[in-house]
């Protein structure tokens, strides 16, 4: 029995580098693979790959790391075997340790995941959530500008209320508000 690849390409950023979601078509160096047998897949869910680029000189990498260890013992989503990858980049090599698992071919994965990502369109998300942020600041700032009359609104109901407490009225508010008593507990 022969496994059917379907997936998507999918990228999040995390602290330590970029983790991607891919179709189990793809392999590590990017050859295609066309079918694999069932049984590299448990219970017949479909294979995801989660690539983690990281790297041992990376001092935010240890969360990012720890994260695909725990999706990779957890298997989270119903119907789907996550296969993590974790790929050692080069680039944190400079800094003065250098990780012996790492290679070029890695970094290199990475930055053309990046230059696919980007001229995909995904940075659209960044635009929407810029744009999402200015409507919120144009609202707020209508907001703030009837603040003042808010303030001054509850004051009055503050003061109404004391004297009320003060004068032992408290009770006419009842009649007012009797339509609440079908909420009581």
């Amino acid at each position: 029995m022969k496994l059917r690849i379907t997936g998507i390409l999918l990228g999040v950023c995390f602290f330590a580098g970029l983790i991607v979601l891919l179709p189990i078509g793809q392999s590590v160096l990017g050859a295609p693979v066309t079918d694999l047998a069932s049984s590299n897949v448990r219970g017949g869910r479909a294979g995801v790959v989660v690539e983690l680029f990281t790297s041992e000189g990376c001092s935010s990498c240890p969360p990012a790391d720890k994260l695909l260890s725990s999706l990779a013992a957890s298997q989270p989503i119903e119907g789907v075997e996550i296969i993590p990858l974790s790929e050692h980049v080069d680039y944190w090599n400079r800094l003065g340790w250098a990780d012996p698992f790492s290679s070029p071919i890695f970094s290199e994965r990475q930055r053309e995941y990046s230059d696919a990502l980007y001229s995909l369109g995904l940075a659209v998300p960044f635009l929407l959530t810029s744009l999402g942020i200015n409507q919120f600041l144009k609202f707020y700032n209508r907001f703030r500008s009837h603040l003042h009359q808010l303030e001054v609104f509850s004051g009055v109901v503050l003061i109404v209320l004391g004297a009320m407490i003060f004068t032992n009225q408290l009770t006419r508010l009842s009649g007012y508000f009797s339509f609440l008593n079908r909420f009581a507990l």
